[in-house]
């Protein structure tokens, strides 16, 4: 090969080499930025549940049902912010596995409300004594 030729064939490879770097980087920087979004709705569907649990538990517990009794119906009072937030926390999986883990994190929401509950209620009785 003439260095012409080579030197032609070299600029096709750098400008080949160029481009496909120059989607990558595009590529990567939209995952980055896709992934700053998912974080920042994770975190923002997370707080307003996590508000929702705080109002609703002083809302609805009156100290003398029983602790589960108060998380179904705190549970129920936050379902929508339940079912945001859990959307959010698997919104980068296939929609298959999206399924199967909104599924699977289901009992959680009954354990954190009963956890919300539980908090309310020791925080409540340090407070009174």
């Amino acid at each position: 090969m003439s260095g012409i030729a080579t030197g032609g064939l070299a600029l096709r490879h750098f400008s080949l080499n160029s481009r496909i770097g120059s989607f990558l980087f595009l590529a990567l920087s939209g995952c980055v930025a896709d992934q700053a979004a998912i974080d920042a709705a994770k975190a923002q569907t997370r707080d307003a549940y996590y508000e929702c649990l705080k109002s609703a538990v002083r809302q609805l517990d009156n100290g003398r049902e029983e602790l589960m009794t108060v998380a179904l119906a705190v549970e129920a009072q936050c379902g929508s912010e339940w079912l945001a937030w859990t959307h959010a926390m698997s919104a980068s999986l296939t929609p298959r596995y999206q399924s199967e883990f909104i599924v699977k994190m289901e009992p959680e929401a009954l354990k954190t409300a009963a956890s919300f509950v539980a908090t309310y209620r020791t925080r409540r009785a340090s407070a009174s004594q």
